[in-house]
């Protein structure tokens, strides 16, 4: 699947997130971060359909903005740097 940078520790104090760490994931993974901001609760299985929806957002996302984590150099939306579209 790729590498992403989660909050899988334990949360900071006062509002203050933990530590981050790169990991890599193979399998898609789904957090409430409202509930569980220390992503230590996969609840990818409790809504099937709301994770097919996500998964369609996503990848429609990637391929418009590109994401470098799983080989998508490009994306469709991306312009040159330094161009201007006129």
């Amino acid at each position: 699947m790729g590498k992403y940078n989660s909050y899988n520790t334990k949360p900071g104090n006062d509002g203050v997130h933990g530590r981050k760490q790169n990991m890599a994931i193979e399998q898609p993974e789904l957090y409430n971060m409202s509930r569980d901001p220390g992503e230590q609760y996969n609840v990818i299985t409790s809504d099937p359909e709301k994770v097919k929806e996500l998964i369609v957002v996503l990848e429609k996302h990637r391929k418009e903005l590109r994401d470098l984590n799983v080989g998508i150099a490009e994306g469709s939306e991306n312009r040159k740097v330094g161009e201007i579209e006129k």
